[in-house]
């Protein structure tokens, strides 16, 4: 009931009629007051709303003071003042309205690139090909659907046929269009550029990557963050203390000066100018433009809690594989103790196959692309942060880092593997070493190469407030060192399994210090729920980070880290700025108004001015260009 008044109250024919019928009051056309108009169709309704959630609720809202304001007008029988009062409330009130759902459309739209209807491909015993088109919401796992080019995906898939080039910039923000081929995922939304391609469908209309990211976005919009709690609570104090003090005020006065007429003038003034909707309506309007603002730009920040934490932290913890380097391992080396490399090689992509770790994906894809058969395997056990074990012609095989093998696998490593081990970590390569049966038959480097924007990035968080960088990952010491030296990252924490990842954050939390921490989501998920702020990069492609991060990257730029920061700082100093010009505003209005220098009317209308103008800088802030 309370929605459905407050959306007829802010719609444009009732304020419409109730501004028309308050301007031909004041300007005393036929001399009919037509004031009573806009009190009845906009004052009437508040006044009942305010007296229903008061009885409900037990809840004093700025609606209260409104509500008195217009009672105590109408009994000294200023019927314009009350109509002036409860319009520029109700028009401050619907431009926050539309500011928000403009806010809120500007994402919805993005739905509308998904078309409504799908290719999808069928082929008959007699290899005849058919072309059905089917609803998007019908089409079913593994269907083939095929998209000619300038069309865009109608669901999540797999690339089975063609190669094109795709513009995700809808998801990723991205501007440049990324070459696919077979084997490639492609997104519901984004644009097949260049040629027809066939994709096999991996997730259903509803599970899009696309409808995930604004069903985060919406649920944002309910998750308040701090400084808005405080100001709600601040709100309902303000709102007693308006009471109070016009009381006392009016009191005052009327022993003072014994003018029943000017002590009520007085003690209206202080009711208006304590009344706190702007107060209310500044810390929404910023984090609901900043959240929709982030995710045209492949940011999706899930409370408004997460972006407040993101403007104090200063604290920053990198995971290194994917984050900080491009998490794309190529093989380098093949050291072979038994057998030859194509075997050693053939063992370790057969145990790492299932792996979704960098090293099982390099190993997958140098298998294939070199034809190296891979075995057949039995009782395949992943030990999280360390290797994999299993079971091979009934010989024990694994694949792991050296802690696997020392504590583990309890092998003892001979001086000659050691040599060979130390000879490629100090070149800063990540090692996986291959045994069968207790004994090291290989080992297998792995380069990644250091994201080059991330170096520039580390450095200029430092000038947005961040005064401590820290490298978390579970390599080598000395590979950790070799890539934080090269990006400028001074505090190295190595050979971590994941709950140690853990323990580093909590440790940099009880510093205490607000600490973000950036990682792609594999094997650093539970120290993003750790950290104050949990950011997920490149995390378009894993669900698992997109439900562990606070804020999320859907492509794998790096720098985008920086925008969040500025966007964050841009916001916090948009309501904090906002807020303390609104107090001083109130307090020189409330000032200018018992001296007697405005009067009741003009009181009404200088403050409501300055609370559209402060409502108005809010959103000229927060849509502020970030370079």
């Amino acid at each position: 009931m309370q929605q459905k008044l407050n959306k007829l109250l802010t719609s444009k024919l009732i304020l419409s009629i109730s501004g028309i019928c308050l301007i031909m009051s004041i300007l005393s056309i036929n001399m009919v007051n037509f004031a009573w108009v806009t009190v009845i169709l906009l004052g009437v309704p508040t006044i009942y709303m305010a007296i229903c959630r008061f009885i409900k609720e037990h809840y004093i809202s700025s609606a209260v003071l409104v509500s008195i304001a217009i009672v105590a007008c109408i009994c000294v029988n200023d019927i314009v003042t009350a109509g002036e009062i409860i319009f520029v409330m109700v028009l401050g009130k619907s431009i926050q309205d539309r500011v928000i759902q403009k806010a809120k459309d500007s994402v919805y739209n993005i739905v509308e690139v998904i078309p409504k209807k799908a290719r999808v491909i069928t082929i008959k015993n007699d290899c005849h090909i058919i072309e059905t088109m089917v609803d998007t919401e019908e089409v079913a796992l593994e269907s083939i659907v095929r998209v000619l080019p300038g069309e865009n995906f109608p669901v999540d898939g797999v690339i089975v046929a063609g190669y094109t080039a795709v513009n995700q910039s809808v998801i990723t923000g991205e501007s440049l269009p990324i070459d696919k081929g077979i084997s490639h995922r492609v997104f519901a939304g984004t644009t097949n550029s260049v040629n027809a391609v066939d994709i096999k469908t991996i997730k259903t209309f509803e599970n899009s990557s696309m409808q995930k990211m604004i069903k985060l976005v919406t649920k944002a919009e309910a998750k308040k963050a701090p400084i808005e709690k405080v100001i709600d609570r601040w709100s309902k104090w303000v709102v007693l203390v308006a009471i109070i003090t016009a009381i006392l005020i009016y009191i005052g006065l009327n022993l003072y000066v014994d003018q029943k007429d000017f002590a009520m003038n007085r003690a209206l003034a202080a009711l208006i100018t304590f009344c706190p909707y702007t107060l209310t309506m500044i810390t929404p309007v910023a984090v609901i433009s900043a959240v929709r603002r982030a995710t045209k730009q492949g940011v999706v920040i899930k409370s408004g809690i997460a972006l407040e934490q993101m403007g104090d932290a200063c604290t920053i913890a990198f995971d290194k594989t994917g984050t900080i380097t491009e998490g794309k391992l190529r093989i380098t080396d093949v050291v072979a103790f038994e057998y030859d490399e194509q075997k050693i090689i053939s063992i370790a992509a057969s145990v790492e196959w299932q792996s979704i770790h960098p090293i099982g994906r390099a190993l997958k894809k140098y298998a294939i692309n070199n034809n190296i058969p891979i075995l057949e395997l039995q009782d395949v056990e992943s030990l999280e942060g360390k290797g994999i074990l299993a079971k091979w012609d009934n010989k024990t095989v694994f694949a792991g880092s050296e802690r696997l093998v020392r504590e583990d696998a309890k092998i003892r490593i001979s001086k000659s593997i050691q040599e060979a081990i130390n000879l490629l970590v100090d070149q800063g390569k990540i090692i996986d070493i291959v045994a069968v049966d207790g004994k090291i038959i290989g080992l297998i480097g792995f380069a990644d190469k250091i994201r080059k924007e991330s170096f520039s990035v580390v450095a200029k968080l430092r000038e947005l407030g961040v005064n401590k960088a820290v490298l978390l990952t579970g390599d080598n010491v000395k590979s950790a060192n070799f890539i934080a030296q090269a990006v400028g990252i001074n505090n190295v924490y190595a050979e971590l399994l994941p709950e140690g990842k853990v323990v580093v954050v909590q440790s940099l939390i009880e510093k205490p210090s607000n600490v973000c921490m950036i990682g792609d989501g594999i094997n650093d998920a539970p120290a993003l729920k750790t950290a104050n702020v949990g950011i997920a990069i490149g995390s378009v492609r894993n669900d698992v980070a997109l439900d562990a991060a606070d804020i999320v990257i859907m492509g794998d730029e790096i720098t985008k880290l920086l925008y969040i920061k500025k966007l964050s700082n841009v916001t916090l100093f948009a309501i904090k700025f906002n807020i303390i010009l609104l107090f001083l505003a109130s307090s020189v209005i409330l000032a200018l108004s018992i001296s007697g220098t405005l009067n009741t009317r003009e009181t009404v209308v200088v403050y409501n001015i300055s609370l559209i103008l402060v409502l108005l800088n809010v959103i000229n802030l927060c849509n502020k260009k970030i370079k």
